[in-house]
C-alpha cells in the first residue's frame, strides 16, 4: 500500500485523491503517515535538545521528543511559527531573517515550525520553483542557520504533496540541516520537564486531539492567529510567516510563548502576538493561559546523562 500510495503523490494526486482513488479509509492513511514519521524519529533516537539550543548525544535510547531544561528553571521561552510557503511567490525570507534576529537578541533558542514550509504542487500555477526538488533546496540553502538556535519542523499538507519525489522535504532536512529537527508530518507531541504540549498541522480527517487533555494545542494551517478554549483543550492558531493571508487585514507574524512550571508542570503560558509590517515588529496582543487547576500526575525523572554529538 505504501508504494501505491507514493507512486499517486509522485504524479501530483492530492491526499483525499488519493484517499479515494485507493478506496482507502482515514486509519489506512494514518497508517501510512505513522509508518513515514516512525521513520523520520528514528534518525533521533539517541539525541536530546536542550532550551539553550545544544544538542546532546545519549548512549540510550530516546523514546520520546522532548526538551532538557535547566532542573531548577521556573520558566521555558520559545518562538512558534508557520506556513512560510517557500516556493511560492507570496513566499518572504525577510520575514524569517526578522524572527531570527529576534530571537538572537532575546534568547531564545527553540523555534517551533508547524508546518508548510514549502509550496509544494499545490500551489503550482503561482510557484516561484515548479520543481519540488528545486523548492527543497531552496529551503535547505536558504532558510536562515543560527549556531544557537535549533528549528523543529512539524511538515503539513503543502509538505506532504511531495513526499513522492526523489527528494522529500524530511529527508533533505534529516541529511543536510542539523540545526533543524524534523518532527514527521501532521502532529507531535513534545515533553518538557513532567508535562508537554502539541504541535499540529491539519493533513486529514482524524480524532487525535481527542487524545489529549488540558493540554496546549499549536496548530498551524489556517494562517491567521486565534486562541480557542474548548474546556477539555487549549487551542493556539499561528499566523502565516509568508505574503500568503487568506483574510483581508491580517498581516505576517509569529508568536512567542513562555511557560511557568510548577513542581514540573505547566502551570501557565504566556502567549505574545508579534505582527511584522516594512520589517518592522508590532507587538498585537497577549494573551495568558492559567493550567493551574489541571490535575497532575505521578512526577516523572527523566535521564539526562548525555555527552556531546559528534559531528
Amino acid at each position: 500500500m505504501e508504494k501505491d500510495i507514493l507512486d499517486l503523490f509522485k504524479q501530483g494526486y492530492s491526499f483525499s485523491e488519493i484517499q479515494s482513488k485507493l478506496n482507502l479509509t482515514c486509519e489506512d492513511m494514518s497508517v501510512f503517515l505513522t509508518s513515514i514519521n516512525d521513520k523520520i524519529y528514528s534518525h533521533y533516537h539517541h539525541i536530546k535538545f536542550y532550551e539553550n539550543g545544544n544538542r546532546r548525544y545519549s548512549p540510550n535510547l530516546i523514546l520520546d521528543t522532548g526538551i532538557i531544561t535547566n532542573k531548577d528553571s521556573e520558566s521555558y521561552k520559545a518562538m512558534v511559527i508557520s506556513d512560510t510557503h517557500f516556493g511560492s511567490i507570496s513566499e518572504n525570507k525577510e520575514l524569517l531573517d526578522t524572527v531570527y534576529d529576534y530571537c538572537i537578541k532575546n534568547n531564545i533558542h527553540n523555534i517551533y515550525h508547524l508546518g508548510d514550509v514549502i509550496d509544494g504542487i499545490t500551489g503550482k500555477p503561482e510557484a516561484k520553483y515548479l520543481n519540488p526538488e528545486e523548492q527543497v533546496s531552496h529551503v535547505i540553502n536558504d532558510y536562515p542557520s543560527d549556531s544557537s538556535i535549533i528549528n523543529f519542523i512539524l511538515l503539513g499538507n503543502h509538505d506532504l504533496d511531495i513526499i513522492g519525489s526523489n527528494y522529500p522535504l524530511h529527508d533533505a532536512i534529516t541529511s543536510n540541516r542539523k540545526d533543524m529537527v524534523c518532527l514527521g508530518y501532521g502532529t507531535r507531541e513534545i515533553f518538557i520537564k513532567n508535562d508537554s504540549f502539541i504541535l499540529k498541522h491539519s493533513i486529514l480527517i482524524d480524532k487525535t486531539d481527542n487524545n489529549y487533555s488540558k493540554k496546549l494545542i499549536f496548530r498551524g494551517h489556517s494562517h491567521q492567529m486565534k486562541l480557542v478554549d474548548n474546556l477539555n483543550n487549549y487551542y493556539i492558531y499561528a499566523p502565516s510567516l509568508s505574503n500568503l493571508q487568506f483574510i483581508d487585514g491580517v498581516i505576517p507574524g509569529f508568536l512567542t510563548i513562555e511557560y511557568g512550571f510548577h513542581n514540573g508542570y505547566i502551570n501557565e503560558c504566556i502567549i505574545n502576538h508579534y505582527g511584522i509590517i516594512d520589517n518592522k515588529i508590532i507587538n498585537m496582543n497577549v494573551n495568558r493561559i492559567n493550567l493551574k487547576g489541571r490535575k497532575r500526575e505521578e512526577i516523572i525523572e527523566r535521564e539526562e546523562v548525555l555527552v556531546k554529538v559528534k559531528h
